[in-house]
């Protein structure tokens, strides 16, 4: 089926959750609410909340206000096709809207364009109001209209001082400070015009239902709006390719699918603008109905919202989900979890189940399972249960989503990708969080990105960054096609590690020794995951071997500082570290000058530190073939050599201090 249809019978699987919303749990203990828009419905952030009578009378003591109506809570309004995607023209909502639209008195205190302006926006606004409520007599509805053509609705506003005018009966859109009576619109002239305000109405009968919360979500309201707009795109009826039934095709299509890319539309084919020449009538390009279009359309909004991976200020979108209800119930599946961002959170989350019902489900746990699985958290334990759809978006321009990739395939298919990416990428994590227990773990996509690029995570997240869009496409690519990630990625991030001197944790925001254990794991996948994730004492290849010997000087130069209790010796980095660059290039010539600088701080080691290392450097030398031992450039191997040293000294450390501790507790 095509991506559309799938959309579609992700919306008709969870229909009752339309207009309702449910708690998504994120980071901590907070619980973001997430709603399914039915169709004909749009979000916005209301300025004004005004609760209308059944008389059609303002109920001023439910009048409250929102001064910065950012950081309040996005709400559901009635619309039509043609509002939902205005841009240009400002077609009306249906109920709830912005001043200009709902007080036509207005234009009687305003001059010039603004009085023109909000003479026809609330003329075409009161005549679709008039229509709907002829179609469709709703108590709710009539009594709005009731109060704005009446002047009912301005007069309380105004008495209410929620807009001030001045004494030539001008609307006031800058009040100074000490003139502001109560919480007034006017407050908002900094940053908007108050006509532009948006105000939602609420319906409050004498007799109303306490258990409504929202009366314009109730399903009869629903079925009217959605019938009413409907009955506005009545056209020429065609053969849907996704119901087979009579529809009239989709004409206009929705924005804010992605979050951050608030114009980018999932353009169908139907646009005879963009698919001009191929078709002779958009009827041949494609037939899809208004309804379904809508459907589908607000189904993907849903899901990237609900467990989508969104990059690079959402100009990069993955998204997987299955269409298995039981992945979604409580206690039914074996990888519960709360779903987070993809950067590198603090490992081993607790289970977490979601708010929603049980039925029916998108396979969220799947997606966050495959979250974990890309953050490098653990292996990838979901059942192998059903199809599973990945979808891959790029906004291009402002105003348009590509489809970069859309597959489905069987859930144990998907598993078997994932847990190969983590058996080829997977690395230790004991210099980065220098814990006890020995950890593997994949780095993550953004990881890499930072790492390889040198850019911080702004970079990834928030900035519109080309080159990271290219290279998180990769590597998504690389775990669906279930290949290696290519040299020159992995030859880049390598390159910016061993720059060690020209590394800045500071821009990047990863310590050196984590961007290390992401180029080993980067190395280790581009040589198709065959390198050991332990220290290998019998591994005879030059480069891992000049690695292990660049670890011990430097761990005798840390050993030494610590013996001395120096800090500031502890807080300057060791001449290995920073002679990395060059010991890659001529490891034999750098090794002698190495050696050199690091002999003071041996000869200052306890006798059995200075023994140890002694013995440890010549087990080192003496595997070395004949004609390894020259200054021919090291390949990425010495990384793998150096790191797996130092985590095995570390850990040697660890266990003598351990050992010690047990012992003084025993006298």
């Amino acid at each position: 089926m095509t991506l559309l249809g799938d959309l579609l019978l992700v919306y008709e699987s969870n229909e009752e959750l339309a207009g309702k919303s449910v708690g998504i749990p994120q980071k901590g203990d907070q619980v973001r609410m997430l709603t399914l828009l039915p169709p004909m419905y749009t979000e916005v952030a209301p300025t004004l909340v005004v609760p209308i009578d059944e008389k059609g009378q303002v109920v001023k003591a439910g009048v409250s206000m929102h001064i910065r109506p950012a950081d309040q809570e996005r709400v559901l309004v009635p619309a039509t096709i043609k509002s939902i995607v205005r841009t240009s023209h400002l077609y009306p909502h249906l109920i709830s809207d912005q001043l200009r639209f709902v007080l036509p008195q207005l234009a009687e205190h305003t001059t010039g364009k603004t009085a023109k302006n909000i003479q026809d926006l609330s003329r075409e606004y009161i005549e679709q109001l008039e229509e709907f409520i002829t179609r469709h007599p709703l108590p709710g509805a009539q009594a709005i209209y009731a109060s704005i053509v009446s002047g009912n609705l301005f007069e309380s506003l105004r008495d209410m001082q929620i807009f001030q005018l001045d004494d030539t009966g001008q609307l006031r859109y800058k009040v100074k400070k000490k003139d502001r009576v109560g919480e007034s619109l006017s407050v908002l002239a900094k940053v908007t015009d108050i006509v532009m305000s948006y105000v939602q109405f609420q319906y409050w009968p004498a007799s109303r239902d306490p258990t409504i919360t929202d009366y314009f979500l109730a399903d009869d309201v629903i079925k009217a709006v959605q019938d009413f707009s409907l009955d506005q795109q009545r056209g020429t009826s065609q053969h849907s390719l996704l119901t087979g039934e009579s529809v009239t095709p989709a004409a206009d299509f929705p924005k804010s699918l992605i979050i951050g890319q608030a114009n980018a539309k999932l353009i169908s084919a139907n646009d005879e603008n963009n698919y001009a020449g191929y078709f002779q009538t958009s009827a041949e390009g494609a037939s899809i109905g208004g309804l379904e279009t809508l459907k589908s359309l607000n189904a993907l909004r849903w899901l990237i919202r609900k467990q989508g991976i969104r990059y690079s200020k959402g100009q990069y979108v993955v998204l997987l989900w299955t269409g298995q209800a039981k992945d979604d119930q409580a206690g039914n599946t074996p990888f519960g979890g709360r779903m987070t961002d993809l950067v590198p959170p603090p490992y081993g989350l607790p289970t977490q189940h979601t708010q929603e019902p049980a039925k029916p489900g998108t396979g969220q746990r799947v997606a966050a399972a495959q979250r974990r699985a890309l953050q490098g958290q653990q292996r990838n334990t979901m059942q192998k249960l059903a199809g599973v759809h990945l979808l891959e978006l790029r906004v291009a321009t402002s105003g348009r989503i590509s489809i970069a990739n859309y597959q489905t395939m069987d859930l144990a298919y998907w598993v078997d990708l994932i847990n190969g990416w983590y058996h080829r990428t997977a690395w230790l994590q004991v210099l980065s969080s220098m814990k006890s227990s020995i950890k593997l773990a994949t780095p993550s996509p953004a990881e890499i990105v930072q790492v390889g690029l040198g850019i911080g995570s702004g970079s990834v997240y928030t900035e519109e960054n080309a080159e990271a869009v290219r290279y998180l496409q990769e590597i998504v690519q690389c775990i669906r096609q279930g290949r290696a990630l290519s040299r020159t990625t992995a030859t880049q991030v390598v390159r910016q590690v061993v720059q060690s001197m020209g590394y800045s944790e500071k821009r990047i925001g990863i310590p050196w020794q984590r961007a290390l254990e992401v180029a080993c794991a980067v190395w280790r996948n581009y040589e198709g995951g065959k390198a050991r994730t332990m220290l290998d004492e019998e591994n005879r290849d030059r480069s891992y071997l000049f690695g292990r010997l660049l670890a011990l000087a430097d761990q005798i130069e840390g050993t030494a500082s610590y013996q001395k209790q120096t800090s500031d010796d502890n807080a300057r980095r060791t001449n290995a570290f920073n002679l990395m660059q060059q010991f890659s290039i001529r490891p034999f010539t750098t090794w002698n000058t190495l050696m050199d600088r690091v002999h003071p701080y041996l000869g200052g080691l306890n006798a059995y530190s200075f023994d140890d290392y002694q013995g440890k450097i010549a087990n080192v030398m003496g595997l070395f073939q004949p004609g390894d031992y020259n200054d021919d450039r090291l390949t990425p191997n010495f990384l793998m050599g150096y790191y797996l040293e130092s985590a095995a000294l570390i850990d040697e450390r660890r266990t003598r201090a351990a050992a010690a501790k047990a012992k003084k507790q025993q006298v």
